[in-house]
């Protein structure tokens, strides 16, 4: 679980809401809306940020603030194993976990959000992340 904050540095102004989502939302019984992409990403959207501008694009320099949290097989809680208020990445370079990248790609500038991994999307090689 990574709650993400994404502020690119080379947002341009959109004229446009975006790329279209095929992202499938899922309902609970208490109103929380949680997205569920094809790849088995799931999130919720905390803030949506700023309409007025584009989602990143790869190879654009983002800005996040993130909090890493892990739940193991066994364990009753999840804990926190990261975090960092500056992290500076390029969008899509694959230095950071595939789960991060993709949802980091569908948010716009001040945006908040709730991001869940999948195993498949995690840690998948030696050194990544």
């Amino acid at each position: 679980v990574t709650t993400a904050s994404a502020f690119p540095l080379l947002a341009a102004k959109a004229a446009d809401d975006g790329p279209s989502s095929p992202d499938t939302m899922i309902k609970d019984g208490e109103g929380v809306i949680m997205y569920k992409t094809p790849s088995g990403l799931k999130y919720i959207e905390l803030e949506a940020g700023d309409p007025s501008y584009k989602t990143p694009r790869y190879g654009q320099l983002c800005i996040l603030t993130y909090k890493a949290y892990m739940k193991l097989p066994n364990a009753k809680d999840k804990e926190q194993f990261d975090d960092d208020e500056h992290y500076i990445t390029k969008h899509g370079n694959g230095r950071i976990i595939p789960g991060l990248d993709e949802g980091l790609h569908t948010m716009k500038v001040g945006g908040l959000r709730r991001i869940i991994i999948p195993p498949k999307l995690g840690f998948v090689q030696m050194g990544l992340g």
